[in-house]
């Protein structure tokens, strides 16, 4: 069955469909926690949101708890064994 919509029934569609893609927008923040100080310039270049320096396995599950308590979605990648309890 073919359904046909008035011009003014396809705008309200339209326009309906636009108001749920702007709910659903997904906002993405970058933070980067190294366990040293000496990145803080890869991270300025590389427009990294948020920097936190020297910090510790325990200091980056610390945050990602924080930020998941605050009701965000985290994703959280790593290139050690130290990355491993975050």
């Amino acid at each position: 069955m073919t359904r046909t919509y008035t011009l003014k029934q396809r705008a309200a569609r339209r326009d309906e469909v636009r108001r749920r893609i702007i709910d659903a927008a997904v906002v993405l923040k970058q933070t980067m926690a190294p366990g040293d100080f000496s990145m803080a310039d890869v991270a300025e270049q590389a427009g990294v949101d948020d920097y936190i320096a020297e910090a510790t396995p325990e200091a980056k599950l610390a945050y990602i708890r924080k930020e998941q308590e605050g009701g965000k979605l985290v994703a959280m990648m790593g290139d050690g064994t130290n990355d491993a309890p975050a």
